[in-house]
């Protein structure tokens, strides 16, 4: 495929990408048009991360989700690399780092040092979306949610998920009788 022939499948990640996160709010940092294409491709700063010996030791001892590629209903096959970020199980999706570590910048860290990231889900049963989680790697607080109302009972459903702490998280998403679950590594992105 040519470079011009991309820009187009970019563009459309890129809004796909703002349109979702577009209805997070109270306290979920909202995406920048800049976010939204660098969430389209690798994320430079998760490759910085990988750098730092500590955040890889990390990695070699959580069992992070990498996205298994499956697209929510209504969400298309054309919107370039983005759709590599998609994980679901047939009932519920959402979207995830194809690393499998999410680098919290200084507008995702809160004044209590908790990380806020907003998280797409799309549910294909009814009912409203619930989410849990807890560290795997240390006591801690367990996760919170913010799920705004006012998306119905199925399909799209925007949520800013506050993780307490770094570490080794799981998170389970449910809806009705289903669930989806997936591991990640929340990390601080360095400032020196």
């Amino acid at each position: 495929m040519t470079p011009s022939a991309q820009r187009p499948r970019t563009w459309l990640a890129a809004l796909a990408l703002a349109a979702v996160t577009a209805g997070c709010g109270n306290g979920a940092r909202m995406a920048s048009n800049s976010e939204a294409t660098a969430a389209a491709t690798i994320d430079p700063s998760v490759e910085r991360a990988l750098r730092n010996p500590r955040i890889a030791r990390m990695l070699k001892r959580c069992r992070v989700t990498r996205p298994n590629h499956r697209v929510p209903p209504g969400q298309g096959e054309d919107l370039g690399q983005a759709v590599a970020d998609y994980h679901g199980n047939g009932q519920l999706w959402t979207v995830v780092s194809p690393r499998g570590v999410l680098v919290a910048g200084g507008g995702d860290v809160r004044r209590d040092g908790s990380i806020s990231r907003k998280f797409p889900w799309w549910r294909g049963v009814h009912g409203d979306l619930q989410i849990t989680g807890s560290r795997l790697d240390a006591r801690t607080a367990r996760l919170r949610a913010h799920i705004p109302s006012g998306y119905g009972p199925t399909g799209f459903q925007s949520s800013a998920i506050i993780f307490a702490t770094e570490g080794c998280w799981q998170v389970t998403g449910s809806a009705g009788n289903a669930q989806l679950r997936f591991v990640t590594l929340v990390v601080k992105a360095r400032t020196d």
